[in-house]
């Protein structure tokens, strides 16, 4: 471990003195080799620790931060993965995580499958954050529905999130699908194809987010009555309930929210379509201001339904801000 000071302390002429306060950085010892082993130790070590290598850290299990961390791979080319099986890491509460030039990839969980953070602070700069999954659980029987999948990338919950120069590219959240049973479930809940943030504080500057989604679950199976009914789909890019998101010069580009659709029924009588809200940012009960940032190509697309139910109602291709008042059919923003 290295301490570095960044103070003084000087005498001046005669009894008099001047002084200024000392400033002390905890730095981490290096990490040498890029491999889960390392990455750990640094980790548990705290403060702010650098790389002294190159190369893709894959991880067998998800790191948990319970101390004051920051992972800084300026200059290098950094990868962390989860190999699409395991969530990156997990912010306690009350701790301050910040990635500064890192690679966050193919991260899975039911929610938050890059970070996920309850009560913590996350700060990340120049990194990018692709391919992870946040999929809700299928339903197991009688009127079980899917389970919600919500943050592919990050969840965060009464926290503060923080991401500059950052890129968020096809990630997604996925509903589960609804229990197969004779009176079958409705799919689950899709909320935040890339962030999904429950009374938080979310700031964004100079980030672009890029195919990412929303996808609800489809309804359960029923051999002998209706399908279940498809699960809803909010925010392709961004979902957020409670507090603000300020989004700065950020670029939002073919990001989707789709309803879940109906499942199988007896003589084509499937549930109704999962409703979709906000190709790219969902808000509920939550300020979003939006300062010099674009929507191009983004769409919310409700779910289909069966025979005699009806599709789900879309609204906000670009952003939705409240529950929409019309039916059926596709939303895209006004640029595409």
């Amino acid at each position: 471990m290295k301490i570095s000071r960044d103070g003084c302390l000087r005498a001046l002429a005669g009894w008099q003195f001047g002084f200024c306060l000392l400033a002390w950085t905890v730095h981490a010892a290096p990490v040498l080799t890029c491999d889960e082993t390392a990455l750990r130790a640094a980790i548990a070590a705290g403060g702010t620790a650098t790389f002294d290598c190159d190369g893709s850290i894959l991880l067998s299990s998800t790191i948990v931060i319970g101390n004051d961390v920051t992972l800084d791979a300026t200059g290098r080319s950094v990868v962390i993965s989860g190999g699409n099986a395991v969530r990156l890491f997990t912010v306690q509460p009350g701790v301050s995580f910040t990635l500064r030039s890192v690679g966050l990839v193919n991260g899975s969980s039911e929610s938050g499958s890059a970070v996920l953070s309850s009560g913590g602070t996350l700060r990340l700069i120049n990194c990018a954050l692709s391919n992870h999954r946040a999929s809700g659980t299928n339903g197991t029987g009688m009127f079980s529905p899917g389970g919600q999948g919500f943050g592919g990338a990050i969840a965060t919950d009464t926290g503060v999130v923080t991401a500059v120069s950052c890129v968020f590219s096809n990630n997604q959240a996925r509903g589960g699908k609804g229990g197969n049973n004779m009176f079958a479930g409705c799919g689950g809940a899709a909320d935040g194809g890339a962030i999904y943030s429950r009374n938080s504080i979310v700031n964004l500057t100079n980030c672009q987010f890029i195919a990412n989604s929303a996808v609800g679950g489809t309804g359960g199976d029923s051999s002998a009555g209706f399908g279940g009914c498809g699960g809803p789909a909010n925010g392709g890019a961004i979902a957020t309930l409670g507090q603000t998101a300020t989004v700065v010069q950020v670029v939002f580009t073919s990001n989707t929210a789709n309803g879940g659709g109906t499942g199988a029924g007896q003589a084509g009588n499937g549930g109704q379509g999962g409703d979709a809200l906000g190709g790219a940012i969902a808000a509920s009960l939550a300020v979003v201001e939006g300062i010099d940032s674009s929507f191009t190509a983004n769409s919310a697309i409700g779910g289909v339904g069966g025979r005699v139910a009806r599709g789900g109602m879309a609204a906000g291709g670009a952003l939705s801000a409240e529950v929409p008042e019309h039916e059926n059919g596709t939303h895209q923003d006004s640029s595409g």
